[in-house]
């Protein structure tokens, strides 16, 4: 995953602090990459697993 710019995503979060934590966009990448590799493609299937 290191070829992928996700410098957009982390451009987004707030530095304040306020909110609730988010997922690290590398972190949800990789988890749809392998989502994708088995054959899952439901948010609900991928939920599961």
């Amino acid at each position: 995953m290191a070829e992928l710019d996700l410098e957009p995503f982390y451009a987004s979060y707030r530095a304040d602090g306020h909110g609730a934590a988010a997922h690290d966009p590398k972190t949800m990448v990789t988890l749809f990459a392998y989502a994708y590799a088995v054959g899952e493609r439901s948010s609900r299937g991928i939920e599961r697993r």
